[in-house]
């Protein structure tokens, strides 16, 4: 029973809020399965430690910003492939449509 998967929501927050003083540290998943690591170092341009303070309305901003294009960009590679299927299925469509029309089937 509890053994639930682990939400990854926990690591795209921690590097943001390092505890004083901790040093960078190299990112990566450790060898997991190769996916973490390139959203991680994108969250690297918004390192923010607790000696520069809280972060910012601007900080914020910026960082939703960043989300809502990694979000758009994972949509659009997502979308490419089914705009093809579609395109595909239209034309056998209308391929199937003039066959019946020229049987005399429609």
């Amino acid at each position: 029973m509890g053994g639930g998967r682990k939400s990854k929501s926990n690591t795209a927050v921690a590097p943001i809020f390092r505890s004083r003083g901790e040093q960078d540290r190299p990112r990566g998943n450790g060898g997991n399965d190769g996916q973490d690591s390139e959203s991680e170092s994108e969250l690297s341009d918004h390192s923010h430690t607790q000696d520069q303070g809280p972060l910012t309305k601007r900080d914020l901003q910026s960082l939703l910003q960043d989300i809502k294009c990694n979000i758009a960009a994972e949509f659009a590679k997502h979308l490419a492939p089914l705009k093809e299927e579609m395109a595909d299925l239209t034309k056998r469509t209308s391929d199937i449509e003039d066959s019946m029309e020229q049987h005399k089937l429609f």
